[in-house]
């Protein structure tokens, strides 16, 4: 009868499943999946295969490391989310109380971590990392202490953590950026930017930022961009800097569009203007009408306005022209760069998503939240193919989630500094405890 009546059970369940969610279902992990997610659901695979010898796993980036510092200096009651960049095999992190660490992207093992240079008794140490090129992991490293700033972007070895090189910078925010094959570095104050080679740190040139304003270095698939935006209102305007990465020459553009660059599309500068939704709060989504397609080499004459014929709102990214407005009660809307139409508009159950990601193929769109749940939804359409359960043990409203491709794996990171993988085609899959160093 026992036997008999949990049948029944999971038969009443399954039709109240499939009644609501129509052809989605939950598997036995809790991941829910919809009936086209799997690879034989189309002509061409959709999901790309993993590495051999990957296994889904799960780790902090406050584990103990096989080298290096073995512990991290500030605990999780001090520290933030984790941020993490990919390369040679391997997943980079750091973040707020954190020193960097390298984790094999196969097992998870913490392989090193690296030291600091920036260190205080009171201080909260932080590292934001940049990229990896020519062997060497590029990293921000930041300290406040007493309402004041330090910072430096440094060059670590990929394969032992040892530091290569050290340049002072302004703490915080998008100080360095990898373009081309070079490091890009707002020097400290604000006043000039250093181009470095990643590996030996050797200075290429110096050129100088306007005075007051406040720049970040902007990454395209050219020749590098800085945006500076005025310090105060008054006369001064917002500039873009355009760079030649040979000798750092620049020449400056102030006929911009009204918003802020979102990225790039046909070698054109995507600008988005939007306003705020008048709640007055910090919870509020940012509003968006239109967009404006620039070319820095014409100006404004040749600037192509794209309507909006709806308001949309959230936070916007731009992946392979069509931009994408995730709202923070968990909607993610697809509109056409080209038209300013909407594609598609998809009410998903997960709140405060962070940014979406592409794969490769273009054929899905990938999301997390600062718990770690991830979703998948189809890039043409917006249908959810599946959504697996959060992994954070406790969640803030502090920096955004991490979400990267590897090798064919999703690499994410929670607000709780927690760092785990898992294979797209086989989510459901129970990630293990990373290997600890012996």
């Amino acid at each position: 009868m026992a036997a008999t009546a949990g049948v029944l059970a999971l038969g009443i369940t399954a039709y109240v499943t499939l009644e609501q969610r129509g052809e989605d279902a939950a598997d036995g992990t809790g991941v829910r999946q919809s009936a086209d997610s799997s690879p034989s659901a189309s002509s061409s695979p959709r999901w790309k295969p993993v590495s051999s010898g990957w296994r889904p796993w799960q780790t902090t980036v406050h584990e103990p490391a096989a080298n290096g510092v073995p512990k991290a200096v500030n605990s999780y009651e001090t520290g933030g989310g984790a941020n993490c960049v990919t390369g040679d095999g391997s997943v980079y992190c750091g973040g707020e109380g954190a020193l960097p660490v390298r984790i094999d992207a196969k097992t998870g093992e913490t392989v090193w971590r690296a030291t600091s240079v920036l260190s205080g008794a009171e201080a909260t140490v932080g590292t934001y990392m940049i990229g990896v090129r020519d062997g060497a992991v590029i990293v921000l490293e930041s300290k406040f202490e007493g309402g004041t700033g330090q910072g430096n972007v440094a060059g670590l070895d990929a394969e032992n953590g040892k530091r290569l090189w050290t340049h002072p910078a302004e703490p915080g925010g998008k100080t360095g950026l990898l373009s081309g094959d070079l490091v890009l570095i707002v020097d400290k104050g604000g006043r000039s930017v250093t181009a470095r080679e990643p590996r030996t740190g050797v200075k290429r040139w110096t050129g100088q930022l306007p005075a007051d304003h406040l720049c970040d270095p902007f990454k395209t698939e050219g020749d590098p961009y800085v945006i500076c935006e005025p310090i105060s209102e008054g006369s001064a305007k917002s500039m873009l800097l355009v760079f030649d990465l040979d000798d750092g020459s620049s020449h400056r553009v102030t006929d911009l569009p009204d918003g802020s660059p979102a990225g790039t599309h046909d070698g054109q500068l995507v600008f988005l203007d939007w306003r705020s939704d008048g709640t007055g709060t910090s919870l509020e989504d940012m509003v968006y009408t239109h967009a404006a397609l620039f070319d820095p080499d014409a100006g404004s004459a040749k600037t192509k306005a794209v309507r909006f014929p709806d308001e949309h709102r959230g936070t916007a990214t731009l992946l392979n022209g069509t931009l994408y407005f995730v709202a923070s009660k968990g909607e993610v809307t697809a509109v056409s760069l080209e038209t300013g139409k909407q594609l598609w508009v998809t009410r998903t159950t997960v709140e405060r998503l962070g940014e979406p990601l592409l794969d490769e193929g273009g054929r899905t769109l990938f999301l997390t939240s600062g718990s770690g749940r991830v979703l998948a939804l189809d890039a043409r359409t917006g249908k959810e193919l599946w959504q697996t359960q959060p992994r954070a043990s406790a969640v803030n409203d502090g920096s955004d989630p991490v979400l990267l491709l590897n090798n064919g794996a999703l690499i994410v990171g929670t607000l709780d500094a927690t760092v785990f993988t898992l294979d797209p085609s086989r989510p459901q899959m129970k990630a293990v405890p990373a290997v600890s160093p012996s």
